[in-house]
C-alpha cells in the first residue's frame, strides 16, 4: 500500500483529521530532502483543502442517490457528455465527482487539492521546474500530474465548486 493510500485509509478510519490529512499530503508532494536547496525551500504551490475526489462508478444515477442519502450531496453539474457529474456537499464542504466508466469501476480517478491564489499556467511552470520529467497538463482552471506511484492529482483553486 502506498503512503497516499495509507493516509486516505487513516483519514477514512478517523485516525487523522482533515487538517492532518492535508498537511501529510502536502509533505508527500513537496520535493524530497535530497532535492536542490531552491526546490526544498520553495514549494511549487500551497495546498489548503481537499477540494474533491473523482470516483469511477458503474452508474452515476445509483451513486448520486447513494451519496445524496448518505451525505446530503446534491447534483451540481454534468460534464463530458453526461459521463461526469459533480455532487456538492452541504455547507460548501467540497464535492464528489462521479465518472461513469466500464474500466476501473470502484476506484478513485483522481483527487484535487484546493490551492491559494491559483494561477494554472504559473503553477504548471512551478510544478514542471520542481519535478522535471513529470508530465504536467496545465490550464486556466487546473493543473494535472501524477505522483510517483501513479495517483492522478488535480491542483485547483480552493474556491472551485465544480459547477
Amino acid at each position: 500500500m502506498s503512503s497516499i493510500d495509507t493516509l486516505f485509509d487513516n483519514y477514512e478510519r478517523g485516525r487523522l483529521t482533515r487538517r492532518q490529512l492535508v498537511q501529510s499530503l502536502a509533505a508527500v508532494l513537496v520535493p524530497a530532502a535530497g532535492a536542490s536547496a531552491a526546490q526544498a525551500s520553495t514549494p511549487a504551490g500551497v495546498g489548503r483543502v481537499i477540494n474533491h475526489v473523482q470516483l469511477t462508478v458503474a452508474s452515476i444515477d445509483r451513486s448520486r442517490e447513494f451519496y445524496g442519502t448518505l451525505l446530503g450531496a446534491k447534483k451540481e453539474a454534468d460534464f463530458a457528455n453526461n459521463t461526469v457529474q459533480t455532487l456538492a456537499l452541504p455547507g460548501n464542504g467540497g464535492w464528489v465527482s462521479l465518472r461513469q466508466g466500464k474500466e476501473r469501476v470502484g476506484q478513485m480517478d483522481h483527487f484535487a487539492i484546493g490551492m491559494d491564489n491559483f494561477n494554472g499556467p504559473k503553477l504548471g511552470e512551478s510544478v514542471r521546474k520542481a519535478f522535471p520529467g513529470v508530465k504536467v497538463d496545465a490550464s486556466a482552471r487546473s493543473v494535472f500530474l501524477a505522483d510517483p506511484d501513479g495517483f492522478k492529482i488535480q491542483l485547483i483553486s480552493k474556491e472551485d465548486a465544480g459547477g
